[in-house]
């Protein structure tokens, strides 16, 4: 019996209309759809059939590491989207599971010392075509993979308004976490018109809440006064730049301008470095920033 393992498939993604880009680094890709049926009977007949309400819709996640010549999702935030999972015994590629009509609902991105940094997205698919089939379109795979192996962080945060309140720390960073949720709300066309594909009116919910946390061992940063961030709440820059590990490549970078403190915790036992963890929020609202603080 033929079966697909990891090295049987590939999973490529790109605007729709342009050609498929292969995502570099896959570690997992799930993928899902469900039928919004509800029964319905009527008095004196009892049940009559299933009726669909609600919208078609269907889920796809990628995981992958971070590699340093791709930075395949910080375009495509505010975009549409096209994608596939090619597969196939013996490396045959020859059958897809694809998506379209899609757009990106989250994104994750962490990494701790002396490991892989990784990427998650989640993506929702409106309709559309969700299932096996052709994409139509030239799939280019790109050349060379080099992963991201992170040797070195780097953190910066500093005060927008004070260039000299800034703190800059290379070997106190033990992980960082960002995270963007983009929730969007069909706008249906109206009633007899429900199910009429692709549904392309969407309504984003802004802000986007853009987390970022950090854990580092304390050197230098020394932690406000509660009641001050009440009364006027801390914003800082945050700079994260992930390094090769001869330090000499940036691997990715996130630019993070006016976030704000949101929580903060400090930890200390016998035998342990005293650290801390960070939490900051930036409310974003505009998808395109996205774009600009992922690089």
């Amino acid at each position: 019996m033929d079966r697909n393992t990891y090295f049987d498939q590939k999973v490529f993604i790109a605007r729709s209309g342009e050609a498929l880009n292969k995502v570099d680094g896959v570690q997992g890709f799930d993928a899902n759809w469900s039928v919004p049926s509800t029964p319905v009977a009527i008095n004196g007949y009892g049940f009559m059939e299933d009726a669909i309400e609600g919208t078609l819709e269907g889920s796809v996640t990628i995981d992958k590491i971070v590699t340093s010549q791709q930075n395949i999702f910080s375009p495509l935030f505010d975009a549409t989207l096209s994608g596939t999972l090619a597969y196939g015994s013996s490396g045959l590629f020859d059958r897809n599971f694809i998506f379209s009509n899609a757009y990106i609902s989250s994104y994750t991105s962490a990494c701790t010392v002396n490991e892989v940094a990784t990427e998650n997205v989640s993506i929702n698919c409106y309709g559309g075509i969700m299932g096996s089939g052709n994409t139509g379109l030239c799939a280019s795979e790109g050349d060379t993979v080099f992963v991201a192996q992170a040797g070195n962080i780097s953190l910066s945060i500093s005060n927008p308004n004070d260039a000299a309140d800034r703190i800059d720390l290379t070997d106190a960073i033990q992980s960082y976490n960002i995270e963007a949720t983009i929730n969007r709300r069909v706008i249906e066309a109206g009633i007899g018109s429900n199910f009429i594909q692709p549904i392309s009116n969407f309504l984003i919910e802004y802000p986007i809440p853009l987390k970022t946390s950090v854990d580092l061992l304390v050197t230098q940063y020394e932690s406000p006064l509660l009641m001050d961030l009440v009364c006027g709440p801390e914003e800082k820059n945050i700079s994260i730049i992930l390094r090769d590990c001869s330090q000499a490549v940036d691997i990715r970078s996130f630019n993070i301008g006016k976030s704000k403190l949101a929580s903060y915790s400090t930890s200390s036992a016998i035998g342990d470095n005293l650290s801390v963890s960070l939490e900051f929020i930036k409310q974003i609202t505009g998808i395109a920033d996205l774009t600009t603080i992922i690089q």
